[in-house]
């Protein structure tokens, strides 16, 4: 029996399943610096917008066969296609489970449900990942004012180059969009988050409070502005005596706009400051320093005719107690 006709549409299913046989070839990987602010990571491996570094790797020479099962599962809730009082009008819902997992050694039957006894395991698994996401939207008045609930649990491993790196995520999201009142777009925003990251050793639990405005003057140029404040609190997994407390606040506002189909321009910018205590773990990071730290964009392209463009982009970035970087690129395109 069909459950999409059974339930009249409010209950659909989606499932997808992939199992393919493949030949491995181990790297290793190394930071390389290539020219300030034309890489994309910083010196430690961390991936920013105008970083020094990018990673180089060398494959052996020889491979061995591998397996990779990765499963996708997901649901989706409409209660008013089967109920229609207003109510349930207002509810909507999915959840999706996803897993991956490459192995180089024959699986056993458990390793295709992906059973904890026979997957994910630091012996035979190359790379995995599992993950749950749930989605909750809440339409409280009118399309106008609508809550959205995020959930999200994730682990992964991989030893696809020279060091095993495992790592784990706890998000939950509570979003709040008010749209059209005043000619203006709210968004709030309150997001809990708890990752454990064997890179680093670190256990780290992240609050952050944001609230963005935005404002169409036109139906070709809108402004919108940022309010943020984050709480940061990490240890040392194998010395919890070695932690820090960060909070940071920060104002990004931004501009897009329009000018006679030809021209788009956009720019935007960010200011904040890090308050910091405890100890000096992870103060190697930029990010994790006390002090001021700034970004900004800004991008032009003019649409020159039906087959070309041509575009300019700026950006800096300036993080606490290092030097500010910037970053100049101009591009031409053709379509022939």
């Amino acid at each position: 029996m069909d459950p999409t006709n059974f339930s009249k549409g409010a209950l659909s299913f989606f499932n997808n399943y992939q199992l393919n046989q493949t030949e491995f070839f181990p790297k290793i990987r190394d930071l390389v610096y290539v020219g300030q602010g034309l890489g994309i990571y910083d010196s430690t491996g961390v991936m920013v917008d105008s970083g020094d570094f990018v990673y180089e790797y060398i494959t052996a020479p020889s491979g061995q066969l591998s397996t990779e099962i990765s499963a996708l599962s997901s649901i989706y809730l409409k209660p008013a296609l089967y109920w229609p009082q207003p109510l349930w009008r207002r509810i909507q819902s999915d959840i999706s489970l996803s897993g991956t997992e490459q192995r180089d050694i024959r699986p056993v039957f458990g390793t295709y449900l992906f059973l904890p006894q026979d997957s994910f395991d630091d012996h035979n698994t190359i790379y995995g990942r599992q993950s749950y996401l749930h989605n909750l939207w809440l339409d409280l008045y009118q399309n106008r004012i609508i809550a959205n609930l995020n959930w999200e649990l994730s682990r992964d491993l991989d030893r696809r180059y020279q060091s095993t790196e495992r790592g784990t995520q706890t998000i939950t999201t509570l979003q709040l969009d008010t749209k059209g009142y005043w000619g203006i777009n709210n968004r709030f925003e309150l997001r809990n988050e708890r990752i454990k990251e064997s890179r680093y050793d670190s256990d780290t639990s992240r609050q952050l409070l944001k609230s963005s405005t935005e404002i169409g003057f036109s139906p070709h140029s809108t402004a919108q502005a940022e309010l943020a404040y984050q709480r940061e609190e990490s240890e040392k997994q194998s010395n919890a005596e070695d932690s820090y407390l960060l909070q940071s606040i920060s104002i990004s506002p931004s501009l897009r706009s329009v000018l006679m189909q030809k021209y788009r321009i956009s720019g935007r910018t960010s200011l904040g400051y890090n308050f910091r205590q405890g100890t000096d773990y992870l103060n190697f990071l930029p990010q994790k320093r006390e002090g001021l730290f700034s970004d900004g964009q800004v991008q032009a392209i003019y649409r020159m005719n039906s087959y070309s463009t041509f575009s300019l982009e700026y950006r800096y970035t300036k993080y606490p107690k290092s030097k500010s970087t910037h970053n100049l690129k101009l591009e031409f395109k053709a379509e022939l």
